[in-house]
């Protein structure tokens, strides 16, 4: 799993992006591609893990979890 930090996030409309650490490159964050616990939220700045999944031209970030 790759490694990174919430850029922006926005939960009304479902997407934001994350920033990975290692190349610094944003992936687009999908609400459905995001694994929360119970009262576990996804916030600005917040590390967390995650998986690339690659879409025509974009990389989406995928099974992100907090850290």
């Amino acid at each position: 799993m790759l490694k990174g930090k919430v850029k922006e996030y926005n939960p009304s409309r479902g997407c934001g992006t994350i920033i990975d650490s290692d190349t610094k490159r944003p992936h687009t964050v999908y609400a459905n591609n995001i694994i929360l616990k119970k009262g576990e939220t996804l916030n600005e700045n917040q590390e967390v893990n995650f998986e690339i999944e690659h879409h025509r031209n974009d990389d989406w970030a995928v099974d992100v979890q907090i850290s």
